[in-house]
């Protein structure tokens, strides 16, 4: 098959450093559908990023002028209908068999493209946040998320991917025929995470996440402050980026907690695993998160995770029979949970071990051959 993927961000094969899930599912499923396929793939051109990449027969055009942050804010509205425009044309200009559309700003490149092509349209699905826009992102930004996705799930789609139960469940309520609705999750890189995962524990916990406000970083900053009499050693590594960096260290600094937290980002994958494996917990406070990919590849590594009780992490946290969850709006609970698993040695290394055995469901070369699947039904049956 030749594959069309219409995405926001695209990692290079030779750096892979990723700024979220979307990213990070998109890159595995064109790096193992290539082996087979011919895949093309459409992004934003960030800092330093090639135009055009070729490794083997997976094609990369990044279109569009470079961008110099990932933030979505008022002022990249207009980038980022420069690029819809852009994404589509440069769509019409290939021979595909099937295009998949995988984030807000693709949607509508993808389906034209699929429309005036006449080959089989998929829509990538990660989360619905129709009603929670202006919520999550202010009124005006807010606006156009829920006009937007008002309008991509009118489409006539041909099918929809997602990765849980939960939001097939979401896109039915909103009318989207669960006949179209397949649920494939997302996964980890069993491959490379086997060279990490036997690096010894140090005095540290981390946090792996998108610096904006509703991830609550902040919340593993006023933890960290609550705990260094109890645990005096232990240190908090945050990796990530977003708007809320400056604020975020402004609270490490009034709390006088510089020695005890360190910020980093724009790391290779190597880099992060080995992070994650030398610590001794993952803490996610978040509370949207379409799928939580960061709390597989912790349980890979062996580093147990706590997270907020939003469906996502209660699903991982059943399907791995590992990780704790606290009860999302409760400080204190996430507090007593942080100090619980710190504290019980054969708790501990029964999360690392139930982990262990569970983990290999989520594996990307597994999943991307059950992604293929749904693209070879899907134009067997429109052909």
């Amino acid at each position: 098959m030749k594959i069309l993927l219409i995405t926001e961000f695209f990692t290079s094969p030779e750096k892979q450093i990723f700024s979220g899930g979307v990213e990070t599912r998109c890159f595995y499923i064109a790096k193992y559908l290539s082996s087979q396929n011919q895949v093309f793939v459409i992004c934003r051109r960030r800092k330093e990023e090639l135009k055009f990449e070729q490794k083997d027969n997976l094609i990369i055009y990044r279109l569009g002028r470079e961008i110099q942050s990932t933030e979505a804010n008022i002022f990249s509205i207009i980038d980022r209908l420069i690029f819809q425009f852009l994404a589509f044309f440069k769509g019409l200009q290939l021979r595909i068999d099937l295009v998949e559309g995988s984030n807000y700003i693709c949607f509508l490149p993808a389906f034209f493209v699929g429309f005036f092509k006449r080959i089989p349209k998929v829509a990538w699905y990660p989360d619905v946040l129709k009603g929670s826009w202006q919520e999550q992102f202010g009124l005006f930004l807010g606006f156009f998320g829920e006009l937007g996705e008002f309008i991509f799930l009118k489409l006539s789609w041909d099918q929809f991917i997602t990765i849980s139960l939960y939001v097939k469940e979401k896109l039915i309520k909103n009318r989207v025929s669960k006949n179209k609705i397949k649920i494939i999750a997302c996964g980890v890189d069993l491959q490379l995470i086997n060279k990490s995962k036997f690096i010894k524990k140090e005095d540290q916990i981390i946090v792996v996440s998108r610096l904006i406000n509703y991830k609550r970083v902040d919340w593993t900053i006023n933890l960290i402050n609550q705990i260094r009499e109890k645990f005096p050693k232990l240190k908090l590594k945050i990796i990530g980026i977003g708007p809320e960096e400056k604020k975020l260290i402004f609270l490490t600094g009034k709390l006088r907690l510089n020695k005890k937290v360190e910020f980093v980002k724009n790391i290779k994958s190597m880099q992060l695993y080995e992070e994650i494996a030398k610590s001794k917990l993952l803490l996610h406070p978040s509370l949207v998160e379409g799928f939580g990919i960061v709390l597989l590849e912790a349980t890979a590594l062996q580093t147990p995770f706590i997270a907020s009780d939003i469906p996502t992490s209660l699903y991982l946290q059943k399907q791995l029979n590992s990780g704790l969850v606290f009860k999302k709006n409760d400080f204190d609970d996430f507090l007593d949970q942080t100090k619980i698993i710190l504290n019980n040695d054969k708790e501990y290394k029964r999360l690392q071990t139930n982990g262990m055995k569970n983990i290999e469901y989520f594996d990307w070369k597994k999943l991307t051959q059950d992604t293929e699947e749904v693209y070879k039904e899907i134009v067997k049956k429109l052909s």
